[in-house]
């Protein structure tokens, strides 16, 4: 009897923590509860492009991108973004600035709200927090829903590209040294650029664009300039050799310039 009453208690000692055990075998560590929308992205631009901007810009586009991560189509979309000090409402200096598309987004797909902002001219290049609200209904449901994303964003400045050559003046029948100076006038630094020679002897390759300097020499044709930054200069040089048939003509000589700009974007001017 003694014994059964030992093994009797074992049993309710033994049961809770069993059945314990049972329940967390079945739960996952990485279970978690998702609502309906996703932040994507938010930068300056449209929702095809990304737009270099500066203080003091005004009526910028701002996109924020977000993702329909639920079970069922989302419409009615509104959105209001808070910025910090130095952004505003192009509509005046409005502490939220308001987005409206009353469009869908389907299931499992990408959409985005686009904002217009003035920048103050005093805010300095660099990240800065925001907050978005969104509202939306699900389709074939009654009753607003509404999600909460904070998020940071990037003033990225702009990049301003001139170039112009020290040395107007060629002389026929020799070789002429030529400086060519890039100047970055902008806020943001041109990174990775790099100078191809177009239309020419020494030239491989191939273009549509008007110019007379076929029969012109140049020792090189391009050149790794390296970053410029902001408010800085940067030069490469090159000979050229003028033969007798355009010694006086205007040299139109067509440069590609390749670089890369604020958004990490390839950038190719010609």
């Amino acid at each position: 009897m003694k014994i059964l009453v030992t093994l009797f208690a074992l049993i309710l000692l033994v049961s809770p923590i069993g059945a314990q055990a049972l329940q967390l075998e079945h739960a996952s560590p990485f279970e978690h509860k998702f609502g309906d929308v996703k932040f994507l992205d938010a930068y300056f631009g449209t929702s095809d492009k990304k737009v270099e901007v500066s203080p003091g810009d005004k009526n910028v586009p701002f996109t924020v991108v977000f993702a329909n991560i639920g079970t069922q189509d989302i419409t009615g979309i509104k959105g209001q973004l808070l910025m910090p000090t130095g952004f505003s409402s192009i509509d005046g200096n409005k502490a939220l600035i308001y987005a409206d598309t009353d469009a869908e987004a389907m299931a499992g797909k990408y959409f985005s709200l686009t904002f217009f902002v003035n920048l103050d001219k005093n805010i300095p290049i660099q990240q800065f927090p925001a907050t978005v609200k969104l509202d939306f209904t699900r389709l074939r449901e009654s009753g607003a829903r509404n999600s909460f994303f904070d998020f940071t964003f990037k003033v990225p400045g702009e990049s301003i590209l001139n170039i112009k050559a020290d040395q107007p003046f060629l002389t026929s029948l020799k070789d002429n040294l030529v400086n060519v100076e890039i100047t970055n006038t902008g806020t943001a630094p041109l990174a990775n650029v790099k100078v191809v020679l177009q239309n020419t002897q020494a030239s491989t390759t191939t273009t549509t664009t008007t110019s007379n300097v076929d029969n012109v020499v140049f020792d090189q044709n391009e050149w790794d300039v390296g970053t410029i930054e902001s408010n800085t200069s940067k030069k490469f040089s090159f000979n050229v050799y003028v033969p007798e048939n355009v010694r006086t003509q205007t040299l139109h000589t067509p440069l590609k310039i390749m670089y890369y700009n604020a958004h990490g974007d390839k950038i190719e001017d010609t």
